[in-house]
């Protein structure tokens, strides 16, 4: 992405992830304690060391999202984590948005309720970088937004259950739709910096 394209930076707040955090912990501890405390048959070994491998990944996805900084821009998606990648808009080639919980859960989401521990994942995918996101993420509903809309430019079909649930979030995959509330900030910063530029 070239330089001095003005950007909005989005991040995982850190109470977000705790919870995240104690799983990661209270998995590692049953699965490694049993394979080194309770009497190890083929059987033990193949399930709490299914459970280890399971949390292992699962603490270091958590590890990514801490350590994830998202610059969006008109350009595209600039993600540093455990490594950097560029998404351009222009390049888009697959959106996929899935709801993970029950339906009571995924109700409670689309009334706004942010006490659900239901949440959304948002796999996207522009040249030969792929990132994934999940709801916890502020700026999560921004993300979506933009990206429905490099998905209708390049022309993507989506699949029906990404376009229920940007739907649910109040993106509608098929038009131009107004923006969640923080893109407001990002257009202010954007249109000042422009006139800036224009002076």
């Amino acid at each position: 992405m070239s330089q001095g394209v003005e950007m909005l930076e989005l991040r995982y707040p850190s109470d977000r992830l705790r919870a995240d955090w104690v799983r990661t912990v209270c998995g590692l501890g049953i699965g490694v304690g049993m394979l080194l405390f309770a009497p190890l048959t083929w059987w033990t070994g193949i399930i709490f060391g299914s459970i280890t491998l399971l949390f292992l990944y699962f603490g270091r996805r958590t590890l990514e999202k801490r350590l994830q900084r998202v610059a969006i821009s008109e350009e595209g998606l600039w993600v540093r984590d455990l490594r950097d990648r560029a998404l351009p808009w222009p390049q888009m080639r697959m959106l996929r948005l899935r709801f993970y919980g029950s339906k009571r859960q995924h109700d409670k989401m689309k009334a706004g309720d942010e006490r659900t521990s239901g949440f959304m994942e948002m796999t996207l995918a522009a040249g030969n970088q792929r990132v994934k996101f999940d709801s916890a993420m502020d700026g999560f509903a921004l993300v979506a937004w933009r990206a429905a809309r490099a998905a209708r430019e390049a022309g993507l079909a989506l699949d029906p259950t990404s376009a229920g649930n940007l739907l649910d979030i109040g993106v509608d995959p098929d038009q131009d739709t107004p923006p969640p509330e923080m893109a407001a900030e990002w257009r202010a910063v954007t249109a000042e910096r422009s006139a800036g530029i224009q002076q």
